[in-house]
């Protein structure tokens, strides 16, 4: 019973938080596009792409949670975390945003372990 709960109600409110951040990271890339285009250098690029995978774990982690392969989710979980520790080292990426990216992936990571566990 409860885990037709977590399945039916946790797991898309989950997936809805994802697409908030995955959108978010979205219009700050699209702020960056002219200027990568405009300039070509090669950090900056880098930085656009790593960016681009960012997003595609955000939204891949919920995907992975709610199909039932918590190894995967807790990979990208993992993944987010360290993109998450090098933009705030790295680059001048707003604090606040971080904090939601952090909490989504120990919330993700979170689940995924304790799924595991139960396996």
């Amino acid at each position: 019973m409860m885990k037709n709960y977590w399945k039916n109600i946790v797991y898309p409110i989950i997936c809805f938080f994802s697409l908030v951040l995955s959108l978010v990271v979205i219009a700050k890339l699209a702020g960056r596009f002219q200027v990568i285009i405009v300039s070509p250098n090669i950090a900056k690029t880098v930085q656009f792409i790593s960016m681009i995978v960012y997003v595609l774990l955000i939204v891949a982690s919920s995907y992975l949670l709610t199909k039932s392969l918590y190894l995967g989710a807790c990979i990208a979980a993992i993944a987010i975390f360290i993109f998450s520790i090098l933009y705030l080292l790295i680059s001048s990426v707003e604090f606040a945003l971080l904090i939601y990216y952090f909490l989504y992936a120990a919330v993700i990571g979170i689940i995924a372990f304790t799924e595991l566990r139960k396996e």
